[in-house]
């Protein structure tokens, strides 16, 4: 019934077989072909059923992303885990609480940013030159090196100076030595066990705010400045706020909830 790995059209079947047993054989052809069309659906990348959807809904990119992500678990788990097999080793319990964590993002554009990240939507010049002949490979800030996803996003010497400057923050505000990483980028998700509970909230917007700088930057190294991060540390900070506010929950418990997450940003 296969020509390789591709299933036959039925009437070529007819000729090869003949009309003995037509109806048996079409009926069986029918079971087969299910099996085969169930069977590309498990297999689909996430990204390859993202596009498709862009084209058949009218949601917005994050809404289709989340989507297609909570729709199959297994299968984005399988997907984080091969994309990110180059950098890192990302365990499955790892992945289910990246999901879990980016699900509770209150805010739609910071929950968008994440997703892009992790499914590694943001295109390098790397991968842009796989796939159109002709376009230079290296990186678009420092022209030295492959830009590749890591090295766009950490690796790049003049993205390190940025995030050099951001962890220097992070060592005046809580004592703590941390290294340029794909770990460091966790951290806007997943929080740190070296820093204290009260400023995990604090530390991880800190991150986050980071990783905006870089993407409002991706090919303009201009834009990697203190000042902007400010400008989306601040925006972060007070989109969270805004958030809570607008809770249907009593006040008591809405200004318990913001100082607890907040205090260390004001003081």
């Amino acid at each position: 019934m296969y020509c390789g790995t591709t299933l036959k059209p039925l009437h070529f079947l007819k000729e090869e077989i003949g009309s003995k047993y037509w109806l048996k054989i079409a009926g069986l052809y029918k079971k087969v072909k299910k099996i085969t069309e169930d069977r590309k659906i498990e297999t689909e990348e996430p990204m390859e059923a993202i596009y498709k959807l862009m084209k058949k809904s009218k949601q917005g990119l994050t809404g289709i992303i989340y989507k297609n992500m909570v729709s199959d678990k297994g299968r984005v788990i399988s997907y984080l885990q091969k994309s990110w097999k180059a950098e890192t080793e990302i365990t499955e319990q790892r992945a289910l609480k990246l999901m879990k964590r980016i699900k509770e993002l209150k805010i739609y554009k910071f929950r968008e940013l994440e997703l892009k990240f992790y499914t590694k939507w943001y295109r390098t010049p790397a991968s842009l030159a796989n796939m159109f002949l002709g376009l230079n490979p290296n990186c678009w800030h420092c022209r030295n090196s492959k830009g590749w996803y890591s090295h766009m996003w950490w690796e790049c010497i003049e993205v390190r100076r940025f995030w050099e400057n951001i962890i220097k923050i992070i060592k005046n505000l809580f004592s703590v030595k941390m290294n340029i990483g794909f770990e460091l980028m966790l951290i806007s998700t997943l929080g740190s066990e070296t820093v204290k509970k009260e400023n995990q909230d604090l530390l991880k917007a800190i991150i986050f705010a980071g990783k905006a700088v870089i993407a409002a930057g991706w090919k303009d190294k201009s834009k990697w400045t203190e000042n902007t991060w400010h400008h989306y540390l601040f925006e972060f900070v007070q989109s969270d706020i805004t958030a809570i506010i607008n809770e249907d929950s009593p006040w008591e418990e809405k200004t318990a909830q913001i100082k607890n997450k907040w205090s260390p940003y004001f003081e």
